[in-house]
């Protein structure tokens, strides 16, 4: 028999995680006060036809019906051991009627119940119907259960079961008790994993369970079957075997790489994310475990505090995390970590369109830190310069290592606004047609700053925007990685694309996606025209030479005097 069955709550004192619900039905056992239809709504795995079954064992307990007769009731619970219990123990019973509503959801099975109904119980007081997905009935089906449900034989309880309570008319909810079930805490679904451990003799760390309940996500059913899970494996439950067993990703890895997207580091949460994928960590759940994370982050952000449960240990390393994320993006912290929520729900709606799962996970990360860089908190180390020139120079500097970690002790700068860069030229000739752009496209020679290309990049809205706007209809994944590539050269119908990422490179040069983009440039354009993809550094492309006169001032205009 599997876990969950076997440590099905037998008594109210074992529903867990319900105290309010456990308490209310329990008081009105004692009063005998048990109303004619009951609404159970809430997640899967929480107890709503374990309570169901305890209800219909308390309202036909033999023991508890001659105790309310003598007025002796004390705790409410059943016997157990009277011959109506154990019928119902055993699955004999012939008043308890249990309906699938999901394969038994139309008017003809509900209008037999209405015939049924009218007979008395078999052997107990009351004939108990639970009704289980409740919110799968058709409205006529509905509709035909109201009548019943207003005025049923004073022999019958209705209890209906549901996980999707606003599927449910209100009209049928305004005929019944309702009790929504949440989910059960961490802590509870803890302490019972870790009371079958001990009736199963299995050797375990409390480490290890909490790892259990927290991917059961509040239900009880899950626990248990996770636990039954590992348990298969060995009966050793240990941090490693649930990890290894459930294939799950190490939490502190997914703490690094989010924390490389907050430094702006592409390169290095790519490496993780390859490494993670490369040990056989499944793409879909390492991704919900970073929108997991970066929800944790977002209530620490907002309401202090993480508002779900979580291990010990997972908590200090979120602490820090957020600390960091705090520290990096003091103005904007929340709207940063936004941003980067945004990206990998955009990436968890295409792992189901992509042959290439990871190619998801890598368009986010690589978008994450491209929007998280004009964020950074540049304002505190420009205003200790005196001058525009020496703000010039400190950015000019630091434009040598634009991938600089954000937890370097010492100022480390980097200028993303564009008006900037495209006016900043240190030479000191004013010929424009000798001027060379800093472009290294693949090993060919950099190209002149008046060539067709010039053109072409200077109209990202009304051509390249277009052309993007235009694939994300027929490859969203495409159009993603196509956001941080720019058009390089138009010479000839031949269009020279460049990316600042090998991966980029790649995915874009293989024959059905460089097809399909060329078939929308052509689209767009009205001509025809051959792709090509190469790796290019856009970082200090000049359009034109600009005196220094001329970067003071604009100096000025983005950093304030």
């Amino acid at each position: 028999m599997t876990l969950y069955r076997k440590y099905r709550p037998q008594n109210f004192k074992d529903l867990y995680g319900q105290d309010h619900i456990r308490d209310t039905l329990l008081q009105a056992v004692k009063e005998d006060r048990l109303s004619q239809a009951y609404l159970f709504a809430g997640p899967r795995g929480t107890g709503k036809t374990s309570t169901a079954r305890l209800i219909a064992r308390v309202a036909n307990c033999l023991e508890i019906d001659k105790n309310r007769k003598t007025g002796e009731i004390k705790s409410g619970e059943p016997c157990g051991k009277c011959l109506n219990c154990l019928d119902i123990l055993e699955g004999r019973s012939l008043d308890i009627i249990e309906i699938d509503a999901a394969s038994n959801r139309g008017i003809d099975e509900i209008r037999q119940l209405r015939e049924q109904v009218k007979f008395a119980p078999a052997s107990g007081k009351y004939k108990i119907y639970i009704i289980d997905e409740v919110h799968m009935l058709t409205r006529e089906a509905f509709n035909a259960l109201l009548k019943t449900l207003e005025e049923p034989p004073t022999h019958a309880i209705f209890i209906l079961a549901t996980t999707e309570p606003q599927k449910v008319l209100p009209t049928i909810i305004s005929r019944t008790q309702r009790f929504d079930f949440g989910r059960i805490s961490l802590t509870s679904l803890t302490d019972n994993l870790e009371r079958v451990a001990k009736a199963e003799k299995f050797n375990y760390s409390r480490d290890a369970l909490e790892i259990i309940a927290h991917m059961a996500e509040g239900g009880g059913r899950d626990s248990l079957s996770l636990l039954e899970q590992v348990s298969s494996y060995s009966n050793d439950i240990s941090v490693d075997n649930v990890k290894k067993i459930l294939g799950l990703t190490e939490s502190g890895q997914v703490i690094g790489l989010i924390r490389a997207i907050f430094n702006c580091e592409a390169e290095e949460g790519l490496k993780i994310a390859q490494g993670l994928y490369d040990s056989g960590s499944n793409i879909a759940q390492l991704n919900n475990s970073i929108l997991g994370v970066l929800r944790k982050i977002l209530n620490w952000l907002v309401a202090g505090d993480f508002l779900i449960d979580d291990t010990a240990e997972n908590k200090k390393n979120l602490a820090d995390l957020c600390s960091a994320v705090k520290n990096r993006y003091p103005q904007n912290s929340t709207s940063s970590v936004l941003a980067v929520i945004r990206e990998f729900v955009e990436a968890n709606k295409n792992l189901k369109e992509t042959v290439d799962p990871l190619m998801a996970i890598e368009v986010a990360i690589v978008s994450s830190t491209e929007s998280l860089k004009p964020s950074l908190n540049m304002g505190s180390e420009f205003k200790k310069a005196s001058d525009p020139a020496k703000v010039l120079t400190v950015a000019s500097k630091e434009q040598k290592d634009p991938d600089a970690a954000l937890n370097d002790k010492e100022f480390k700068l980097k200028v993303q606004n564009d008006k900037l860069s495209d006016k900043k030229d240190f030479s000191n000739d004013q010929d424009s047609s000798n001027k060379k752009v800093d472009v290294s496209v693949s090993q060919e020679a950099p190209l002149p700053s008046d060539s067709p290309s010039a053109l072409l990049s200077d109209l990202p809205d009304d051509i390249w925007g277009e052309v993007i706007g235009a694939l994300k209809k027929d490859n969203s994944t495409l159009a993603a990685l196509l956001k941080d590539a720019r058009p390089i050269t138009v010479e000839s119908g031949k269009v020279v694309l460049g990316v600042r990422f090998k991966f980029h490179k790649d995915k874009i040069s293989e024959a059905k996606n460089l097809k399909l983009l060329e078939g929308v440039i052509c689209s767009v354009t009205k001509s025809n025209c051959r792709v090509m993809c190469e790796i290019a550094n856009f970082s200090s492309q000049p359009k034109k030479a600009a005196s220094d006169d001329e970067l003071a001032e604009e100096a000025e205009k983005v950093f304030g005097e």
